[in-house]
């Protein structure tokens, strides 16, 4: 509870498929906490970083963000996936 005044950037291992996940945005004080961010979002292993300047989480900024990694989806990507998925769903 409380004014969402705090950028947050969160890396952990979702358990169900034991994948590693980045999680950005803005949050309450208390989300900046490893045991809330465990319980919200099914992670283990957290690695937190909250700030308060505006934009402080930006990916630009994070040198290490997609470094040796495969291309993250963007939101155009992921947002049809979600829409193909979901229709899929209600038709059966």
């Amino acid at each position: 509870r409380g004014p969402m005044n705090q950028c947050l950037v969160a890396t952990g291992t979702y358990e169900p498929k034991n994948q590693s996940y980045m999680v950005r945005g803005c949050v309450t004080a208390s989300m900046c906490q490893r045991a809330h961010l465990g319980d919200a979002f099914s992670m283990h292993h957290i690695n937190v970083s909250c700030c308060t300047e505006s934009g402080c989480n930006h990916p630009d900024l994070d040198i290490q963000y997609r470094k040796g990694a495969a291309p993250q989806p963007g939101p155009a990507h992921l947002s049809l996936t979600i829409t193909l998925l979901m229709t899929a769903r209600l038709w059966g």
